[in-house]
């Protein structure tokens, strides 16, 4: 994800990596509700999340009304999430600007799942090659993102 931020540019000023409590203390478990709690307090115009990070945003989105106006969701891992976080993802999708990229055959969810899941399309939805749930070519995720945010992409 540092890579990533460090490398597409949307005009901003101060970029927040949070850190999640449980990479730092292996064997903690991963606090959704605490992350989310940390994730609220910021005051982004733009959010980019990845993996579980996707569950943190909604957490922090739906629960504590996080006040960014954009979304990015990454690899969206979403053969762990709950009805209700698939409700959620719905709802963001339906009030928020949102763009999701997702591998083809990301083994936490494939891009065919995953446009099951969300019947209502209203999100940006992109289809990358890839079959890692590493998203690591950072050129081409840029060149989704950037076009995107700036609202020239096609």
């Amino acid at each position: 994800m540092k890579k990533l931020l460090g490398a597409i540019d949307l005009n901003q000023t101060e970029v927040v990596i949070q850190q999640y409590q449980c990479w730092s203390h292996p064997g903690s478990g991963m606090n959704l509700e605490k992350e989310a709690n940390i994730a609220a307090k910021s005051n982004p115009d733009i959010v980019i999340a990845k993996s579980i990070g996707t569950r943190v945003l909604l957490r922090a989105y739906m629960s504590y009304l996080i006040s960014a106006n954009k979304f990015v969701l990454i690899g969206i891992p979403i053969r762990s999430y709950s009805r209700s976080e698939i409700s959620e993802l719905n709802k963001l999708c339906a009030l928020k600007s949102t763009l999701i990229i997702q591998q083809s055959d990301d083994p936490v969810g494939s891009y065919s799942t995953l446009i099951s899941t969300i019947p209502d399309t209203s999100c940006k939805m992109v289809e990358i090659q890839g079959s890692d749930h590493r998203y690591s070519d950072i050129e081409d995720l840029k060149l989704i993102i950037e076009p995107w945010y700036r609202g020239i992409d096609h």
